[in-house]
């Protein structure tokens, strides 16, 4: 597997975790109910967005390098 997709998989399961567990958490604290597809939304939005924005600045900096 390439680096670039590795470097997309990490940010992109990553920052999807933390935005949830977040979102869950002040849901929680704001007695809210927390849907499933409303998590899984914010879980991929937020992790492509990050995803693609990480593998775009490693491939911007391996050019770079170069």
């Amino acid at each position: 597997m390439k680096q670039e997709n590795k470097v997309f998989i990490k940010s992109f399961l990553l920052a999807g975790t933390i935005n949830v567990l977040l979102s869950a958490a002040f849901d929680y604290a704001n007695n809210e109910k927390t849907g499933v597809v409303k998590s899984i939304i914010r879980f991929l939005s937020l992790g492509l967005v990050m995803g693609f924005m990480s593998r775009y600045e490693y491939l911007k900096n391996e050019k770079d390098e170069k």
